[in-house]
């Protein structure tokens, strides 16, 4: 099968580039059924998108995660009903479709098979099976991804994927599900020259953080960093230009975000 664009992967490029992708990348593929497949197409219609990557029949792990994602997403599609599509690859090119669609069949999964992953993986960066993205609306951000960089899948991830999910459906409900970040605070704002970014911990943590500017480029990143209780980093701004910035904060898959402004 060909594919004129190619998406979102991860498997092979540095903990920095993996973690700087914060928008989907969009493609167009033709699956294995038969029928064309665009990434962005999919997310202008306000559709969640779960994109996973298996290695092989005897992945455990990648069995494990497959079958809990089913699970969500059969509850999910009750409360969201036609909004949540999932696709699977094979994170190398041998993997046919013929092969993927006997793995999906294995582990009970209704995700929608694909081929020809390998190309994929570079855009993401990371090699560690099962490799698993979220992408959300008509922004097509990335609402939560698991990748070696940031820990990887675990079992019961599932619950943060969830309340990402209902998050970004009902923005102002109250989720029950426990939440690794508690507060996130950015001052002052607006600020000429230097801010602080503030976040609550409620258990140990990678907490990755970005910068990024109004077209989403990423303007600062800063190390990710293992830590709990509160999280505190001082930014320069003296580098900026005047105008709106989007801190983007990243503890162990789950995403917030602040606004910052800048004034000269």
């Amino acid at each position: 099968m060909k594919q004129t664009l190619l998406l979102v992967a991860l498997a092979v490029a540095s903990a920095a580039s993996s973690f700087a992708q914060t928008t989907a990348r969009n493609f167009t593929q033709t699956d294995c059924g038969g029928t064309s497949r665009n990434l962005y197409t999919d997310l202008d219609g306000g559709n969640i998108v779960i994109m996973e990557w298996y290695m092989g029949p005897s992945c455990q792990p990648c069995k494990d995660a497959a079958k809990e994602i089913e699970a969500l997403k059969t509850e999910l599609l009750a409360s969201h009903p036609g909004k949540i599509i999932s696709y699977t690859w094979g994170f190398q090119d041998s993997y046919t479709c013929a092969a993927t669609s006997s793995w999906l069949s294995d582990v009970g999964s209704t995700a929608i098979g694909m081929d020809t992953g390998a190309a994929l993986v570079a855009y993401y960066g990371g090699f560690s099976m099962p490799t698993i993205v979220v992408a959300e609306g008509t922004d097509h951000k990335i609402l939560w991804s698991a990748n070696p960089n940031n820990g990887g899948y675990s079992n019961g991830d599932t619950s943060k994927i969830r309340a990402a999910i209902n998050g970004f459906y009902s923005p102002t409900a109250v989720s029950n599900v426990a939440s690794n970040i508690g507060a996130a605070t950015v001052f002052p704002s607006p600020t000429q020259s230097n801010t602080t970014i503030q976040v609550q911990l409620n258990t140990t943590s990678t907490v990755q953080t970005q910068i990024l500017n109004i077209a989403g480029q990423v303007v600062l990143q800063l190390p990710a960093e293992k830590t709990n209780g509160i999280y505190t980093k001082v930014i320069s701004t003296d580098g900026f230009a005047a105008g709106m910035y989007t801190v983007r904060i990243v503890a162990d898959g789950e995403v917030i975000t602040r606004k910052l402004s800048v004034i000269k």
